[in-house]
């Protein structure tokens, strides 16, 4: 269904484009549905310099870190850089995608990074969106910060069926580039090989 509402969207961006109000397909992804409609409704331009300023934000705004809940404008929170405990070089996580499987990582901080996994790593990530599909069919396995049985990535590992790991907490600080690790997708656990 994403990808059908992705492409809805490039067709739609093609009509905004005819039209003089859009002049960069990327734009779209960074307006609301109800800004797209004024834009679509009002021929507001200004909205494209609205989304412009979004995406100029979009690389500071991606290494932050948030509380899991929270109520209201969600606040950033200061990353603690202790909070990562290594239990026997373990890590634990929340399994949603059985299997179990060892490699070597990829830390990426942006969809940009991505572009450098190699077919069998696995990828480490803060969380994965629409973006990061494409990778999933060369990745060995899957671990994020963020997430729950139901989040994007563990839906798309499931489909894809590579075992993944969410919610493990300080993943990207305790794993590193070509760190050899071992995760299994039924426990939950993350394991850093010596």
């Amino acid at each position: 269904m994403q990808r059908v509402i992705k492409h809805a969207y490039r067709d739609l961006v093609m009509l905004l484009a005819r039209k003089k109000l859009m002049d960069d397909d990327d734009l779209i992804f960074f307006l609301t549905h109800e800004e797209i409609g004024a834009l679509v409704r009002n021929a507001d331009a200004s909205l494209c310099e609205t989304a412009r300023a979004r995406r100029a934000l979009f690389p500071s705004c991606a290494g932050l870190s948030f509380d899991d809940i929270s109520m209201g404008v969600p606040e950033p929170v200061e990353p603690d850089a202790g909070a990562v405990t290594l239990s026997e070089g373990c890590l634990r996580g929340v399994p949603v995608s059985a299997g179990q499987v060892t490699g070597k990582a990829r830390v990426v901080g942006t969809i940009d990074e991505a572009g450098g996994i190699l077919p069998g790593e696995f990828m480490v990530a803060a969380y994965t969106d629409v973006g990061w599909p494409p990778y999933f069919s060369i990745i060995a396995g899957l671990i994020t910060e963020i997430g729950s049985v139901l989040s994007h990535g563990a839906v798309v590992a499931c489909e894809y069926g590579i075992p993944a790991i969410v919610s493990v907490k300080g993943a990207r600080s305790a794993i590193r580039t070509g760190d050899v690790i071992s995760i299994d997708g039924t426990t939950g656990e993350v394991v850093l090989q010596t």
